[in-house]
């Protein structure tokens, strides 16, 4: 009960938050600060699916003991007809969509390619785990998530899988830099350190379990994070040691501190173009938006009592408000003043 209340009482971190805060501060603030709900873009609704399906994929074979489909445009066809039930018969979350036919496209063209990719994948072998959750303390810091694949091990390394649907083939800096695979290295210790049956299943000594997780080796080289890019079934593999630990805590304190002070800027979207052409918050990285932030931010920072609950803005009762593009019906969260 007492690590039940010690994790309550901490700010948590994933590997999406961390890495949005690293790709845009502004939209991190907007999304875990302030708790702007955002409307997803296509790609992301798209890559959500597909994981969502691997999962089920994977867990239907193990109950059947073989490929839980008759072939892989039968595997196709179910993905497919759950999309088109999910996002346009009966939609169950807004989505940006340029126009309804892009339901549609999507599905004839990336979704196809990606479910016969990995039909063609996993019908041999599945992964152990999928979709396995973790959610452990380290430097007083809390770290929860879901790992796509815990894999079976293979030569004295343990395998960790993480399922790309529409990003770019990254590069050997990129990967190496990667804080969401950090933190999932991180979290195959925690599992084996605490769940039996993962030692058991992946292979790890109680007394490996021991030496990764509670003491200052906490990156083993052993545990390889795969990063597979399935529109063209290739995995890219990437170790860690103590020295990428030590920079993912460096990170997480300078974005705390960053939010803390209010040092949260939109990215630079001469340089990184494609950064804001994938957000769901593009639409509203403005200056007169970030202006308007920052001069509400303020007002609330300096006159909120210090016991008074959290104050809520109503960014749609905001006149200047009506000239920027912005989803409707949506408020700003201030924190209290510490």
């Amino acid at each position: 009960m007492e690590n039940l209340h010690r994790l309550r009482g901490l700010k948590s971190w994933s590997a999406s938050s961390l890495n949005l805060a690293q790709r845009c501060s502004f939209a991190y603030y907007l999304k875990y600060e302030l708790n702007i709900k955002e409307i997803p873009l296509p790609r992301m609704v798209l890559g959500k699916h597909i994981h969502k399906w691997a999962h089920l994929f994977c867990k239907r074979y193990k109950k059947k003991g073989g490929i839980p489909f008759k072939s892989e445009e039968s595997f196709y066809n179910q993905v497919k007809g759950d999309w088109i039930r999910n996002y346009y018969v009966k939609p169950i979350e807004k989505v940006s969509w340029s126009s309804k036919e892009e339901i549609f496209t999507l599905a004839k063209t990336l979704l196809k390619d990606l479910c016969i990719n990995y039909y063609d994948m996993y019908k041999e072998e599945t992964p152990l785990f999928t979709e396995h959750k973790f959610d452990f303390i380290i430097e007083g810091i809390r770290l929860r998530g879901a790992i796509d694949e815990i894999r079976k091990p293979s030569n004295g390394k343990y395998f960790i899988r993480d399922i790309k649907t529409g990003s770019p083939k990254p590069t050997k800096e990129e990967l190496e830099n990667k804080m969401q695979f950090i933190i999932y290295a991180l979290a195959l210790g925690s599992l084996a350190h605490k769940h039996k049956e993962v030692r058991e299943q992946i292979g790890i000594s109680n007394k490996d379990a021991e030496r990764w997780y509670g003491n200052p080796d906490y990156l083993n080289d052993k545990i390889i994070v795969e990063y597979l890019h399935l529109k063209s079934k290739e995995t890219f593999p990437v170790s860690f040691t103590n020295l990428n630990y030590y920079n993912l805590l460096d990170a997480i304190e300078q974005t705390e501190k960053d939010q803390r002070e209010g040092n949260f800027f939109p990215t630079n979207k001469e340089k990184n173009p494609k950064i804001c052409k994938f957000c769901p918050y593009g639409t509203i990285h403005t200056i007169s938006t970030e202006n308007l932030v920052r001069e509400e931010f303020e007002k609330r920072r300096v006159y909120e009592r210090p016991n008074s609950k959290d104050l809520t803005l109503n960014l749609s009762a905001i006149p200047k408000f009506k000239e920027i593009v912005y989803p409707r019906n949506l408020s700003f969260r201030f924190p209290r003043k510490n």
